[in-house]
């Protein structure tokens, strides 16, 4: 009888160790769980992948301008007439957060939301070179383009520009 009763102490102690094993982790989930909806995701900054992994060799040269978005789940850039547009880097950029907020790390220039921007590339209602040349997946939320090339992203002052000449008065 001394037996059975040693074993039912030990079985009710290792349930109770289950028990609490149980708590613990229905605890630790939770808070993973608050932290997680606490912490905002990052957007995703849509990059090629190098030339030597099967990225492009070439990238459109036209000059591309605009206001940096990071507020939404792609990395967008809206130009002067108001488009939006999902930006594709060229490899070297990165997205990264810090204490200020999220940025984009292009050299040594941190591009924050809002940042007017330029950089070499162009327009495409349809993703150039094909999803197969990106260094991730693309996401649902960016799939649906148009999409504009950025390579050597940088800071730009549109106030730097001289205004646009404006057309001769009409003639008599």
């Amino acid at each position: 009888m001394r037996g059975a009763a040693a074993l039912a102490c030990l079985l009710a102690a290792g349930a109770c160790t289950q028990g609490q094993d149980q708590r613990r982790e229905q605890r630790q989930s939770a808070s993973a769980k608050a932290a997680s909806a606490e912490q905002p995701t990052l957007p995703v900054l849509l990059r090629y992948l190098p030339p030597e992994r099967g990225g492009p060799e070439a990238y459109p040269e036209a000059i591309v301008s605009g206001v940096l978005d990071l507020s939404g789940p792609c990395v967008r850039l809206q130009d002067g007439h108001g488009r939006v547009t999902t930006v594709v880097s060229a490899p070297g950029a990165y997205l990264r957060q810090d204490a200020a907020g999220l940025y984009i790390q292009s050299g040594r220039e941190r591009l924050r939301h809002g940042s007017s921007v330029t950089g070499g590339g162009g327009w495409f209602d349809n993703l150039p070179a094909g999803p197969g040349t990106l260094d991730r997946p693309i996401p649902a939320q960016c799939r649906s383009g148009p999409y504009v090339v950025v390579t050597d992203i940088q800071r730009y002052d549109p106030s730097d520009d001289p205004p646009p000449r404006s057309p001769p008065p009409p003639g008599p």
